[in-house]
C-alpha cells in the first residue's frame, strides 16, 4: 500500500506542476509560451505513465485482496465484508462522513469501519484521533485541504484565485488602504513634505454557513466508491453555492459576509448603456476597467464574474460583418478582455424594474480577502429534523442519515477600489 500511496503522491506532485503553469499563464493575461507549452506537455506524459503504472500496481493489490479472507467491520452495516481495496484520493470527504454516519459519532467505531471497510488508513487515523463531541468531528487539515482545493472549481469566487488567510480566533483586522504615499520634486535643500497612505481598516469576523444534505441509509450503505463521491460533491455544491451568493451580494444581514456589491466604492457601481449594441458593450466594459486602473489598481490577478447568460451573449455577439467577436478568445482561453472569467448563477437576471437585468463584476482578486476558520465541522445524524422546500422532515421515519457540514469565514477588500460593477445589463 505504501507503494501505490507514493505514486499517488507522486501524481499529485506532477498536477501541481501542471496547475502552476496554467496559473502562470493565466496571470500574465496571454497564452502559454512555448517553454510553458512544452513543459506542460512533458510534465503531462509523466502523469500519463505514472497513472499506468499505478493502475498496474491497483490491479496486482486488487487480485491479491481477493485471495484473503474477508475481514468484517464489526459494525451493523448493510455493506458486505469486502476485501481491501486502494484508497480513492477523489473521496476524501465522502469516506470521512460514511465513516462516522456507520460508527453513530463514536470515533473508535468510525476509525474501525473506515480501515476495515474502505481500507482508508489515513482517514481512520484521522477519526481515532479525536473524540466527536454530540456527533460533530472537526476535519483533519490533510482532508480540509483536499475539500478546500475540490471546492475551487465549484464556486466562482475560488476559481478566480482569492487571498486566503487563516484566521483561528474567528476574527482578524488587517491594514487596507483607499491611496497610496505621494512624492514631489523639491528644491535644493527644501524640506520634503510628508504624505502618508489613506489607511484604514478591515475587520474579518466568522460568519458561519452550515450544509445539510440527507442521504438514504441504502446509498451510505453502499460499497461503491462512487457513493463517497457522491456524498462530497453533494457537500460541495452546497457550500459553494450560498457561499457565492454571499462572496458576491451579501450585505451583512442576518450574520452573512458583506460581499463585492456592496464592498465596492460608490464610484464603481456603473450602469450600463440601456441600449444593448457592440458599440455600447464596448463602451461600458471599458469605463469599468477605467475605473479599477484609474484608482492604481495593481491588477495582478484580475477576474470577471458574471452569470451565464452574459457568457451566452458574449460568446455570440457579431460585429457588422457577421464576426464573432469575443467567441475564440473565450472558447480557447477562457478569457474575455485578457481576464480569466468564473460563471455563476448567484448573479441574477432579474434585477430592475422590467426584471430582465443582471451584473458584470470586475476584481482584483489579490485584493480581495477571505479569512476563514481553518477545518470544517461535520455531523450526523439518522433522527433529526429538517425542512425540505417548506416541509418539516424526520429523518429516521424516512430512514435516512443527515449530514451537516459547517464552514467559518468572512471577507472583505483590501484596495477599497478593487472591485468595479456594471449594473442595468441586460445582455441577452
Amino acid at each position: 500500500m505504501s507503494k501505490l500511496n507514493a505514486l499517488r503522491e507522486k501524481i499529485a506532485a506532477k498536477m501541481s506542476e501542471l496547475e502552476a503553469v496554467i496559473a502562470a499563464s493565466a496571470e500574465a493575461g496571454e497564452g502559454m509560451t512555448a517553454e510553458q507549452a512544452a513543459s506542460f506537455a512533458a510534465t503531462k506524459t509523466e502523469i500519463e505513465n505514472l497513472e499506468a503504472t499505478l493502475k498496474a500496481a491497483e490491479d496486482v493489490e486488487r487480485r491479491k485482496a481477493a485471495l484473503a479472507q474477508p475481514v468484517s467491520s464489526g459494525l451493523r452495516s448493510t455493506v458486505p465484508a469486502q476485501p481491501r481495496a486502494a484508497a480513492d484520493q477523489g473521496g476524501k470527504i465522502g469516506r470521512f462522513v460514511r465513516a462516522i454516519a456507520a460508527g453513530k459519532g463514536i470515533a473508535r467505531e468510525a476509525a474501525h469501519y473506515a480501515d476495515s471497510v474502505f481500507g482508508d488508513a489515513e482517514i481512520a487515523a484521522a477519526l481515532g484521533t479525536q473524540t466527536g463531541v454530540s456527533g460533530g468531528f472537526l476535519v483533519p487539515e490533510a482532508i480540509s485541504t483536499d475539500f478546500i482545493e475540490l471546492l475551487r472549481p465549484a464556486s466562482a469566487v475560488m476559481q478566480l484565485n482569492p487571498t486566503l488567510i487563516d484566521m483561528p480566533q474567528r476574527n482578524l483586522t488587517l491594514n487596507g488602504f483607499n491611496n497610496g504615499a505621494s512624492a514631489s520634486y523639491i528644491a535644493e535643500q527644501a524640506d520634503i513634505a510628508k504624505t502618508a497612505p489613506d489607511l484604514r481598516q478591515v475587520k474579518l469576523v466568522a460568519k458561519k454557513l452550515a450544509a445539510l444534505v440527507p442521504v438514504s441509509k441504502e446509498l451510505l450503505g453502499s460499497a461503491s466508491v462512487s457513493v463517497d463521491r457522491i456524498v462530497q460533491e453533494d457537500l460541495i455544491a452546497a457550500i459553494a453555492q450560498r457561499s457565492d451568493l454571499a462572496l458576491i451580494r451579501g450585505d451583512g444581514a442576518q450574520d452573512t459576509p458583506i460581499g463585492l456589491r456592496n464592498l465596492a466604492l460608490s464610484a464603481n457601481i456603473i450602469a450600463a448603456n440601456a441600449t444593448v449594441n457592440l458599440v455600447n458593450t464596448r463602451t461600458d466594459v471599458g469605463k469599468i476597467i477605467l475605473a479599477l486602473k484609474n484608482a492604481n489598481v495593481q491588477m495582478r490577478r484580475p477576474g470577471w464574474i458574471m452569470a451565464p447568460r452574459t457568457e451566452q451573449y458574449l460568446l455570440n455577439l457579431a460585429d457588422t460583418a457577421g464576426n464573432l467577436v469575443y467567441a475564440n478568445e473565450m472558447t480557447t482561453r477562457k478569457t474575455w478582455q485578457g481576464f480569466p472569467y468564473a460563471l455563476t448563477t448567484q448573479i441574477p437576471t432579474n434585477l430592475g424594474g422590467g426584471s430582465d437585468e443582471s451584473e458584470l463584476y470586475l476584481v482584483d482578486f489579490a485584493h480581495f480577502v477571505i479569512g476563514q476558520v481553518p477545518g470544517i465541522r461535520i455531523e450526523t445524524s439518522d433522527s433529526a429534523g429538517y425542512v425540505d422546500n417548506g416541509n418539516q422532515r424526520n429523518a429516521y421515519s424516512r430512514d435516512e442519515v443527515v449530514i451537516k457540514a459547517v464552514v467559518e469565514h468572512d471577507c472583505g477588500l483590501r484596495h477599497a477600489a478593487a472591485a468595479a460593477v456594471l449594473t442595468g445589463v441586460k445582455w441577452a
